[in-house]
């Protein structure tokens, strides 16, 4: 509920708002460089970790509901294929953060092209809305995050708590790796100090 109008709404007025078209172009294209660059490099660290530390393994959860989920595989072909959405509105339903993103940028970048300030100053506002709403979010998250834990150890038992801990522990080391990640690559590739960009972050 914040998270995509929040990301949709800051693209969009970040790009818009900068007057300078071949600026603009640029900038939208290496915020796609970088998400694909974040994309792969995240799901790398993530396979690697849970497959070296295998968190829930021997676990045996019994759940109300027994769902079947069908594996998939996408080839990198088929993943640049699927960055742009066939409409506009189911990325947004399904919350596809991907494909969200790169309606942003298309979005942006044809705003501050057209030079429409009145939309840039509309996605401007929204985006100031849907920060004070993820303020009001971040209140809330962490009691609905602790009913639904309590709730699982209530229906799976005590055994499950390890193994959600482990996982989060595996979360924990795998942001943390991604940091070093893009510390690593904002140094090499700006030469500038990557303090700035987690201080700003």
């Amino acid at each position: 509920m914040g998270a995509v109008p929040f990301v949709l709404f800051s693209i969009v007025a970040c790009l818009s708002g900068m007057e300078n078209a071949a600026g603009i172009q640029k900038s939208g294209g290496r915020l796609l460089k970088y998400i694909l660059l974040f994309r792969v490099a995240s799901t790398a660290i993530a396979f690697g970790l849970m497959h070296v530390f295998r968190p829930g393994a021997g676990v045996k959860m019994i759940a109300p509901s027994v769902e079947t989920v069908q594996g998939s595989t996408m080839s990198l072909t088929g993943m640049l294929m699927n960055l742009v959405p066939a409409n506009l509105i189911r990325p947004l339903l399904e919350g596809d953060m991907l494909q969200i993103i790169v309606i942003a940028v298309i979005l942006g970048v044809s705003i501050g092209m057209a030079g429409a300030k009145i939309l840039r100053d509309v996605f401007r506002e929204l985006t100031a809305v849907f920060m004070r709403a993820t303020r009001i979010f971040m209140f809330i998250v962490p009691l609905a995050i602790f009913c639904s834990v309590a709730s699982m150890i209530i229906k799976t038992g005590v055994d499950t708590l390890l193994s959600v801990l482990g996982i989060l522990l595996i979360l924990i080391a795998g942001y943390i790796l991604l940091n070093i990640f893009f510390c690593i690559a904002v140094k090499v590739r700006t030469g500038l100090s990557p303090l700035i960009m987690l201080r700003k972050s």
